[in-house]
């Protein structure tokens, strides 16, 4: 059960006791004597009080309640609690509370069904109580069925209209159905009743957030932060909108934040190591994701992303390993069947590349660099969010200018569907095997997740983190096709737009904090992140990692223009020379608000000129 569920229960016992419900049993202490005897004691005093009362009145259910409260709220001993709670349940089954407690322990237990069906025998016998309808509204929460859900939130806010927790827990309701507005609406109400109520600003926050405004989010954060400066959940998820502010550093010291109030806090290792990945630094991520397995053997999206790691380290076989058990844990885990594809597709050819090499015969260059291919692809026409102006004529842009220095092929693909993308990647490919030099260029949008990076296709529909690999094109798909080239493989990305698929990506995966609702299958950063190709191999994006570039005024973007005119420059200027003179034009022609930059190297004993 995680700490949110733990505090829905804990709400519901103590909602349950602060409610008149059924006929008291004469056997039942009188109020006047209860009052020494709180619902809650608050010291050991008022414990042993209650313990007296049952000597006198040993069938009063609510007397263990209250001393199984004690234990629980107090001690943090649920065991104990559960008993107390059970022996009250038996004293007075058909009790009204004793429903509402039997409930609780059936959440606690898992068995939602079970909870609902207590809570249905509640309601029969006191259909006016509103923390009835809230309790079994975080019942069906439970279960996936908002709609349930929110009716019965509906039924408690008109019950009791200053009901903070049930406008809160519509408002989680609201969330997980992705309508944002109506979930702010809801928290917005529950803090006006009650000002100091933390965990309505933390999901609020996570509501901004998946909104897409950071800066709201992490005011939110903060003020749940002020008001609990221990609670770790809270610092998960400002790590998170730090992320995708692209401030790593941040986002590292609040995950630190999170590890230290919660030294067992399972998701914020494995979003730290989402974080060191942003930021480089393989094997701190790897460290982190061992800590989240090792405390949870069972949680698949640290071994799909150890596998992350070890893979940009270039260990594909630790790699498959962990993708492996990823899948193992979840046959139906998407993102990492398709990181294992990749992963296998990637050791096939190292290992026919190794076989191959000995009778490898030196290419006999027609003109300089040998055989020279390009694939240009440029999505503007996206069909679920505010088209791009300039992809498309970046790419025919580009191709013209390629195919004028003397490229041998150039295929030009405009607006891609995924399966349009896949089909011309891998047609690219058996081009490209008998190639000198493999050139990919993809001008539109682009993402990063967890430190992988997916470009769009123009139909890319993205309401939760788990479709990303069936409705996106993983950059590795476009390196494995150029890889097959004898000399250098190129991959061009301009694709670091601010990208409005980033608020697209849903806030309901176990890999983003689960204290106070939090969100998001992993970390969504800022533009695309880092990477390390294979030597012979160039990556070029057309804004650093982990920032975004520009679509430009004009008919082209900033990137594509310099482009254009470094490969026309004569006398030519030679491929890594090029990149240089690229960055330094679009970095003055974007006022130092874009700056581009290469990952990789390039075969040092030979140079490369676009224009022959």
């Amino acid at each position: 059960m995680t700490k949110h569920e733990v505090v829905s229960v804990l709400v519901g016992l103590l909602c349950a006791f602060t409610i008149a419900g059924g006929a008291a049993a004469q056997s039942f202490a009188p109020d006047r004597e209860k009052s020494v005897c709180p619902r809650v004691p608050n010291s050991d005093k008022e414990r042993g009080a209650c313990e007296d009362l049952i000597k006198k009145y040993p069938k009063d259910p609510d007397l263990y309640f209250n001393l199984g409260n004690y234990d629980f709220i107090k001690k943090g001993n649920r065991d104990t609690a559960k008993t107390w709670y059970r022996i009250g349940i038996e004293k007075e089954p058909n009790y009204y509370r004793s429903h509402i407690v039997s409930a609780a322990l059936a959440e606690w237990e898992g068995d939602i069904d079970r909870a609902i069906a207590a809570l249905n025998k509640a309601i029969a016998l006191n259909n006016k109580d509103p923390f009835a309808y809230n309790n079994r509204g975080n019942a069906w929460n439970a279960m996936g069925d908002n709609d349930k859900a929110i009716a019965d939130y509906n039924e408690a806010i008109r019950l009791d209209p200053k009901f903070a927790i049930a406008y809160y827990n519509r408002g989680r309701a609201w969330r997980a159905k992705g309508d944002y507005d109506k979930a702010i609406a809801d928290y917005n109400e529950a803090i006006r009743l009650d000002p100091k109520y933390k965990f309505a600003y933390d999901n609020r926050g996570n509501a901004w957030y998946a909104k897409g405004d950071n800066d709201k989010a992490i005011a939110d954060y903060n003020e749940a932060i002020r008001l609990d400066p221990k609670y770790a959940n809270t610092y998960n998820s400002r790590g998170y909108a730090w992320n995708a502010k692209g401030d790593n550093d941040k986002a590292i010291a609040d995950y630190n934040e999170a590890i230290k109030f919660d030294t067992k806090f399972v998701h914020a290792y494995n979003n730290r190591g989402n974080a060191w990945i942003a930021m480089g630094d393989n094997d701190k991520a790897i460290a982190d994701y061992n800590e989240a397995i090792r405390l949870n053997p069972k949680y698949k999206f640290a071994f799909n992303n150890r596998g992350n790691a070890w893979q940009r380290k270039g260990d594909n076989d630790k790699a498959i390993a962990d993708y492996n058990e990823a899948i193992r844990l979840d046959p139906k885990f998407a993102n990492a069947k398709e990181n294992l594809e990749l992963a296998l597709i990637k050791q096939k050819k190292q290992t026919q590349q190794a076989a191959a090499k000995p009778q490898q015969q030196p290419s006999s260059p027609s003109s300089s660099n040998g055989k020279r291919v390009a694939l240009v692809i440029g999505n503007s026409k996206y069909k679920l969010i505010d088209a791009l102006e300039n992809p498309s004529k970046d790419a025919e842009l580009v191709a013209k200018k390629l195919k004028a220095s003397g490229f041998d092929d150039v295929v030009v693909k405009l607006n891609l569907t995924r399966v349009q993308m896949m089909s011309a990647l891998k047609d690219f490919e058996k081009i490209a095997e008998s190639a000198d030099w493999a050139e990919i260029y993809f001008a539109g949008h682009g993402i990063e997740i967890s430190g992988v990076n997916y470009l769009m296709p123009v139909d890319a529909e993205l309401t939760e983190e788990t479709r990303i690999s069936t409705q996106t094109i993983n950059l590795e798909y476009l390196l494995n096709s150029v890889e097959v080239a004898k000399k250098l493989r190129l991959v061009i990305l301009d694709a670091c737009r601010n990208n409005p698929y980033a608020k697209k990506v849903a806030v309901a995966s176990a890999s983003r904090g689960v204290g106070g609702g939090s969100a998001s299958a992993s970390s969504v950063g800022r533009g695309l992140s880092r990477l390390e190709p294979q030597p012979g191999t160039l990556v070029v994006y057309s804004a650093k990692a982990g920032s975004f570039a520009l679509d430009g005024d004009g008919e082209n973007s900033p990137f594509a223009e310099a482009l254009a005119k470094r490969i026309e420059q004569k006398p030519p200027i030679e491929a890594r020379r090029l990149f240089d003179f690229v960055r330094q034009d679009v970095f003055a022609g974007t006022k130092k608000e874009q700056t581009p930059f290469s990952y990789g190297s390039l075969e040092p004993s030979e140079d490369f000129f676009f224009t022959r």
